[in-house]
């Protein structure tokens, strides 16, 4: 009898010692499964319907109706043209904009003008005609004189004006407006004076019996 609980004994012993170590193999290898469980998720490589499927998606279009609006500006102005044909920028649009002609002057206006250049200066060489009319002309083209050659004309207290004019006067009418290049934008003003100082106007000429100035 004692023979047979002695064994029993030292049978469930060795289960028990069995189980525990089972137990303890478990609890050590427990904290390197989540170490790796606690490792970061490396993705994994597409494959290629993956890979396709991303590339049908068609881009999203920008909300931002002014940068679309700018994109749009960059596209047309730096477009690639054909061969001969220059690109379209702010530089050569503003190019064609200064080698056009400011203003088509009428016959009506001419005669405005040529009015004007009998009156003031009939009497002085054709070139200091050429002036007084170059003076009307910046008036009119600078459009702060007057929005017409009429009103610039006949504004008070500016020109003498007279009611007729001669062929010479609008030679020299014509000769002002094919040559702008010869006198300054801003030579608004001359009057019949030696002096080179009127107001606070920039002296630029005389010619005859007239000196001419610049704003």
């Amino acid at each position: 009898m004692k023979k047979r609980i002695l064994k029993l004994l030292t049978v469930t012993g060795l289960y028990l010692v069995t189980l525990f170590s089972a137990a303890g193999l478990a609890a050590v290898a427990a904290p390197a499964e989540l170490e790796i469980s606690a490792e970061p998720d490396i993705p994994a490589e597409p494959d290629a319907l993956s890979m396709l499927a991303v590339g049908a998606v068609p881009a999203a279009k920008p909300n931002d109706h002014s940068a679309r609006r700018w994109t749009e500006w960059l596209s047309d102005e730096f477009a690639v043209k054909p061969s001969g044909t220059p690109a379209k920028t702010p530089l050569t649009e503003l190019a064609k904009q200064l080698s056009a002609p400011a203003h088509i002057y009428t016959e009506q206006e001419k005669a405005y003008i040529a009015r004007v250049v009998y009156a003031e200066a009939r009497g002085e060489p054709f070139e200091g005609k050429v002036a007084v009319a170059a003076v009307v002309l910046n008036r009119f083209e600078s459009g702060r004189f007057g929005r017409t050659v009429k009103k610039v004309v006949f504004a008070r207290n500016q020109f003498a004006v007279s009611r007729r004019y001669n062929a010479e006067c609008m030679a020299a009418v014509n000769a002002a407006i094919d040559q702008r290049d010869a006198f300054p934008d801003d030579m608004y003003y001359f009057q019949v004076s030696k002096s080179k100082r009127w107001r606070n106007f920039k002296y630029y000429t005389r010619i005859g019996h007239h000196s001419f100035y610049c704003a």
